[in-house]
């Protein structure tokens, strides 16, 4: 039934069997109800495919058409305009952004807590784990032309730092032996 409907779209068997077997039947089913009403679709077959890469829509977005461009600037276009509102827009915005202040927050409050951990060690091993962030940052940065200069990078070094503090306290919290866990490091 709904590989017949594909075909009276337009679609191809090839394509249309793709779709089935990418697809589940509940979502072909869903998106061409909503398909079958909207009328301002040029290309239907195309639509359906690209509503089924997104995942399937949801809710029809309000659709309206762009007032007419001047001939100054240049040609006018049909193409529709999609509008979730200003309100919604600067919800979302104002959420992420929040949600981008809780990470660098929380990221921040992770490196400082390794930092005051690592200023705890003895010196030997300070000197140890920062061979090992040094040799880990030469494997992690690009062999590319500028790589001496991301060697010196910082970003990159408080990433090495990261990754090698968190493994080595990592080892710690586990019950490990500052020897141990260095040698559970090179594994």
């Amino acid at each position: 039934m709904l590989l017949k409907k594909l075909y009276e779209l337009g679609l191809k068997q090839r394509m249309a069997r793709k779709v089935m077997r990418d697809n589940k039947p509940a979502t072909v089913a869903q998106a061409l109800a909503r398909l079958s009403d909207r009328k301002d679709i040029e290309n239907p077959a195309g639509y359906l495919i690209r509503e089924l890469e997104d995942g399937g829509y949801e809710e029809v977005l309000r659709v309206e058409k762009a007032p007419p461009v001047s001939k100054q600037s240049g040609s006018s276009s049909d193409a529709p305009m999609v509008s979730v509102g200003v309100s919604q827009t600067k919800i979302e915005m104002e959420r992420l952004d929040a949600e981008r202040t809780q990470k660098e927050l929380s990221y921040r409050q992770e490196r400082k807590a390794l930092l005051q951990r690592f200023e705890g060690l003895s010196v030997d091993l300070k000197l140890q784990l920062k061979e090992r962030w040094t040799r880990h940052l030469k494997r992690i940065v690009p062999n590319t032309p500028k790589r001496d200069e991301a060697l010196k990078n910082q970003q990159f070094q408080k990433l090495a730092f990261l990754e090698i503090a968190k493994q080595f306290f990592g080892f710690l919290d586990e019950g490990l032996a500052p020897e141990a866990a260095l040698l559970g490091m090179a594994a």
